[in-house]
Formats: structure tokens, sequence, C-alpha cells
């Protein structure tokens, strides 16, 4: 039984591990950014209110929407090219499983295996399109109110 990776192999390796690292943390940068942005927004909208400065109010309601939905573009285009990381990962990582005699090795089949039941929302990317979508919800309501408010 051989354990080592051929060259071309370990080159394989190296590059679907750093396609999928890179965007994955891109991710994971994006939604904290996005929650930032979505308090500052929040934040803005509020005083503006209370200002009664209602058509600013309602300017800032839409960037809220706006952003939630650019996030939730730029995130699923990011989902994507995670996804296409993926692919060879579990492919080499089959290998890799064989090679050494080590079935556990096989970490990306697994992971795919046991998303069933709670599991399967509890996936980034289904707490991302929930963050997102309430976010663009609250926004268009908080634009009703701010237009609605200013009508008065």
């Amino acid at each position: 039984m051989s354990s080592g990776l051929n060259d071309a192999e370990s080159a394989a390796l190296d590059h679907a591990w750093g396609w999928f690292a890179i965007h994955a943390e891109q991710r994971v940068h994006g939604i904290n950014l996005y929650l930032i942005g979505f308090a500052l927004v929040v934040a803005g909208y509020g005083a503006l209110f209370e200002l009664k400065s209602y058509a600013l109010a309602a300017v800032v309601a839409l960037a809220g929407i706006f952003l939630s939905a650019a996030f939730w573009l730029l995130d699923e285009r990011n989902r994507v090219l995670v996804k296409m990381g993926e692919r060879p990962l579990v492919e080499l990582q089959a290998i890799l499983a064989e090679r050494s005699g080590i079935d556990s090795m096989n970490i990306l089949q697994s992971v795919d295996s046991q998303s069933r039941g709670w599991r399967r929302i509890a996936k980034y990317s289904w707490i991302v399109r929930a963050l997102t979508t309430i976010g663009f919800v609250w926004m268009v309501a908080s634009l009703v109110f701010a237009i609605t408010a200013a009508a008065q």
C-alpha cells in the first residue's frame, strides 16, 4: 500500500485546497462586512427617523435593500466557487483514503452524506440566505414606513 501522492496529485491537492480556502475565507469576511454594514444602515435609519428626516431615512433604507441584495448575490457567487474547489478535493481525499488505508480521509464526502434534518439548515448557505432575506425584508418595511411617515 503506497501512502503518498505523486507530484501531479500533490500539485492538484495544493491547487484545489488553495482555491477552496481563499473562496471560503471570502465568504466569512463577506458576512462580517455585511453584518457591520447592515448595523450601520440600521443605526443611520433609526437616527434619521428619530430626527424626523423621513426622506433621508428612506434613502438609507434603499441603501440597506441594495446592501442585502448585493451581498446575497456576491455570496452566491462565492458559494459556487467554493463548491468548484470541493469537487476535486473529494476525489483527492478518496485517493488519500485509499492509499493511506484511512477511510475517514473522505472528509467532504462524509460531511455531505450527513447533511440531513436539522443539519441541512445549520449550513452556512442557509444561514446567509436567512440573514440577507431578513435584512432585505426589514429594509423594505423600513422604506415603506419612512415613506408613510413622510407623507403624513
